[in-house]
């Protein structure tokens, strides 16, 4: 977050609707988007995700860590 520069770059297929770095681990983060998927990454690894969550039936247009463990979606 300190850079000027990018250092690398995720990829989406489809339009980014929100991101979210987990709360204690700063290398982690959550995006929603428009695959109706959440996109759970470790920076240090962008090659594939951590996970990817399914089940929203419209975009994910809201993503949050509610504590260490858990994340809310809408």
């Amino acid at each position: 977050m300190n850079m000027r520069t990018s250092i690398s770059t995720i990829t989406s297929m489809a339009n980014v609707c929100s991101v979210k770095f987990h709360p204690t681990i700063p290398h982690y983060l959550a995006f929603g988007s428009a695959d109706r998927q959440i996109h759970y990454y470790d920076l240090r690894n962008i090659q594939s995700p951590l996970s990817i969550f399914r089940g929203h039936k419209k975009s994910v247009s809201y993503v949050c860590f509610s504590d260490e463990n858990s994340i809310i979606s809408a």
